[in-house]
């Protein structure tokens, strides 16, 4: 699981291609990605399919993944 801002921006378009694009190599170890941002469902539904990714994006619009995971910090600000 990681967490990213927002979708379609440079940092994190980055990061999550950056899954997709070493797939083979996450497969061989048997992991799970789920990206989670506070985006919606509709924005992840165009991120995933602007980018063909893989993997599960996760809608946290309310931000208890992100607490529960204590998931701030310089790119996640606090709540």
């Amino acid at each position: 699981m990681y967490f990213y801002p927002e979708d379609e921006t440079p940092g994190c378009t980055t990061e999550t291609c950056s899954f997709r694009d070493n797939w083979d190599e996450i497969k061989k170890v048997r992991a799970t990605v789920l990206g989670v941002s506070f985006d919606s469902v509709d924005s992840h539904k165009n991120f995933k399919s602007n980018r063909p990714l893989q993997f599960i994006l996760v809608s946290d619009e309310s931000k208890a993944i992100r607490e529960a995971y204590g998931a701030t910090g310089l790119l996640i600000p606090h709540v």
